[in-house]
Order: C-alpha cells, then structure tokens, then sequence
C-alpha cells in the first residue's frame, strides 16, 4: 500500500525532522508528492536519499529537476499548482509534455481529467501548498496521475458550506458517488468529482484512491470502497492519486460527464 508508505516516513518525519527514504526500491507519485508537501511546508527537514543512485536521481529530477538524471519522456517533474488560477491551462498543457497521445483515451478525456482535478483544488481547499504529477509506465502499460494539496480537505469544505456529516468518509463517498459539492451556484450539487470518478472507472477503465481527512475511497469498477483512516494516516489536505491504463479507443467523455 503506497500510502500506508508514506504514513510511515510522514510519521517518523514528525518526531526527528527526518524523512529517510534511503531503503526505498522506487518511489510513485503517489508517495513523491505528499513527501513535496513536507518538504516545502517545512524545508529544513533533513533527507536521507534512497541508496539506489537511479532512484535517488529520480527523486532529485523529480522534486529538484535534477540535470544529471536523464529520464525518458515518460516522466514530468512535479508542478506546482500556482496560487492564481490563471496559470491553470498553461500547467495543464505542460502535462502533454510526456507525451501521452492517445494511449489514455485520447487528448479530450485526459486533458478532461487534469483540468477538473486541479479546478476542485482552487475551487474548493484553500491550499498553500499543491503540486501535480504524471508518470507513464510503458511495461506496465498504465499511466499514473497525482494531484495533491495543503487545504482544508474534501469533509471540511462540505462542512463549511452547510453539511453535516457524521465521518470524513462519509462526506467523501457523498462527494464522489452522490455529487455534494461546497458550490453554493450549484444548490450543494456539484459534477466535479463525480464525473471524473465515472469518465475514470467508467470511461477509461481506470482505478485509484482518493484520501482527505480521516476518509478515502478506492475507485474501481464496479464498486467504490470507503475507509476509515486512524489517526497515524489522517492526511492534512486531498490526495488523488488515479491510473489510466493504456488504450488505443479515444473515449467521448460526453457519454461520462454531467453538465
């Protein structure tokens, strides 16, 4: 479990200012991340490298743009999500940079869910701190997406405009399966997150996890699984972390998404 992975290095971080990765085999976006947000929260925090030189370089590519590492066009170093919303197309055309094409259900259905993950980061979690990734997996044959953030989180934003949910999981499952949303435009329904759910499981036979809070959701097909956190793993904002495998079919995300 990738996240229970970096629960235990965000744990360990907090009692000695140290995040050892020094033993990690490789690192996906989905630990990469979360490990950026510590680390620009608090960047006197001390790392200990991971002691294979190709991760280690990756690692420094990644979070530095490191020059003496020299990937292939399968990776894009982190972004980090600007303050103001304006750099939004920009950032979302540098993702295209890694040359997904077609292998994910087309320009339209990516560019769809890039585009809608990072507007629920503006729209709604009051971050200071968030960064987007991709990473494509060619042996694997599945691209991975991460969007991550600092804000207030899924349940809190719902809290804040009206609802009143017993548990974090609750309010997520609401917010993926149902549609509540904090836009108030929209009389508390929102087509943010559930569209995105459905074009991903649905549409391009993906699958992932949403974690906010003391609450996550794996998204998969046909059932969506809501956790309970403990205390160790409550996440201090949003992850999303989503694979897409590879697929020639271009997806008309018009059969998926509500407007």
């Amino acid at each position: 479990m990738l996240f229970r992975s970096f629960c235990k290095i965000k744990e360990k971080a907090k009692t000695n200012n140290h995040i050892d990765i020094s033993g990690e085999k490789w690192l996906y976006p989905m630990e990469l991340l979360p490990i950026a947000v510590l680390l620009t929260e608090k960047p006197t925090t001390k790392v200990s490298l991971p002691k294979d030189s190709e991760v280690s370089g990756y690692f420094k590519y990644i979070t530095e743009g490191y020059r003496h590492y020299s990937p292939s066009r399968t990776t894009l170093p982190m972004l980090r999500v600007q303050s103001s919303e304006i750099e939004r197309d920009r950032m979302i055309d540098r993702l295209f940079e890694i040359e997904t094409g077609d292998l994910v259900g087309g320009r339209n259905a990516f560019g769809y869910v890039v585009g809608e993950l990072v507007s629920n980061v503006y729209q709604h979690s009051e971050f200071s701190v968030a960064y987007i990734m991709a990473q494509k997996y060619n042996h694997l044959r599945f691209l991975e997406l991460c969007v991550v953030d600092n804000g207030i989180s899924i349940p809190e934003s719902l809290r804040k405009a009206g609802y009143n949910f017993n548990t974090d999981e609750k309010a997520i499952g609401e917010a993926v399966i149902h549609g509540a949303s904090s836009k108030k435009s929209q009389e508390g329904r929102g087509h943010g997150f559930r569209s995105i759910v459905k074009l991903l499981v649905e549409g391009l036979g993906g699958y992932g996890i949403i974690v906010s809070g003391n609450g996550a959701i794996g998204l998969d097909y046909p059932k969506k699984t809501l956790y309970r956190l403990p205390s160790y793993a409550k996440y201090k904002g949003t992850l999303v972390s989503i694979r897409m495998p590879f697929t020639e079919r271009n997806v008309d995300i018009y059969e998926y998404v509500e407007y």
